[in-house]
């Protein structure tokens, strides 16, 4: 595994989650943030293709990357 220390805090890299979104998929796109939740859940805002109407969502995955589901607040006319 690859070790990194930056200031005086040592980091050891895991692994990667998610992948690309592709159009109408499960993936992410432009991630923002994430969330670690009870269990093993996270939680990642994200944004999604500009021609979906929902433009920005939640997805819920584990961390062994089975995705869960998602949630967004739609479309009202703010891109």
């Amino acid at each position: 595994m690859t070790t990194a220390q930056i200031f005086g805090v040592r980091l050891q890299y895991s692994h990667t989650l998610g992948r690309g979104e592709g159009i109408g998929g499960t993936g992410f796109r432009i991630p923002a943030a994430m969330a670690r939740g009870n269990g093993d859940l996270l939680y990642v805002i994200n944004r999604v293709y500009d021609n979906r109407p929902e433009r920005r969502r939640v997805t819920i995955l584990t961390v062994d990357e089975e995705y869960v589901e998602e949630f967004n607040c739609g479309y009202h006319g703010t891109p």
